[in-house]
């Protein structure tokens, strides 16, 4: 998969088109040689909130994917934050945009890492985990352009399916969070 990186030609700053010299490929960055500048090329942080199901922990809320990448597969409700935004604050953002409800954040669990394919470019993407407090009813006004479906998922009925969901960031997020319910 071509890396979003090799698309880089020319350097943001004064304009010189950079040669494949120019990409160092241990740190990810480019240096220009006109200018001495370091274009570094660092991974994109994202947020994903694991949202139990009030009467039952060992169910969560995983969205469908109405877009690609990986269109029609399962993921945990996620997206990325604006430029300057905290963690927490674009958490709480991409769940009342994309889910139309109001949650909660009751913890940080973990971070992940993985590769992102975004319009056939590959980025490398820490994935932030947030644990919600437990919602008691399926939110009733997604946002379609992003999310086709919403539903409480019973972990026990797809841990075993790793092909269903549209990242293995997720599905290791949602092995992680099922083992530690010691259910």
């Amino acid at each position: 998969m071509k890396q979003y990186f090799e698309d880089f030609k020319w350097c943001p700053k004064c304009g010189s088109k950079y040669s494949k010299k120019d990409f160092n490929g241990k740190s990810f960055f480019f240096n220009c040689k006109n200018c001495s500048f370091n274009f570094y090329q660092n991974s994109k942080p994202s947020i994903s909130v694991i949202i139990p199901n009030y009467s039952d922990k060992s169910k969560i809320l995983l969205t469908e994917r109405a877009i690609e990448p990986r269109q029609g597969l399962l993921d945990i409700p996620s997206g990325f934050p604006i430029y300057g935004e905290d963690a927490i604050d674009s958490a709480l953002r991409e769940i009342k945009e994309e889910l139309g409800i109001e949650i909660k954040i009751e913890k940080f669990l973990f971070t992940i890492n993985q590769d992102y394919i975004y319009q056939r470019l590959s980025n490398n993407v820490i994935v932030i985990y947030f644990l919600a407090k437990p919602l008691k009813i399926v939110p009733k006004k997604i946002d379609h352009k992003e999310n086709s479906n919403c539903q409480f998922y019973k972990i026990s009925d797809i841990i075993n399916y790793p092909e269903k969901f549209a990242f293995s960031s997720d599905f290791k997020a949602i092995k992680s969070y099922f083992e530690k319910l010691n259910i």
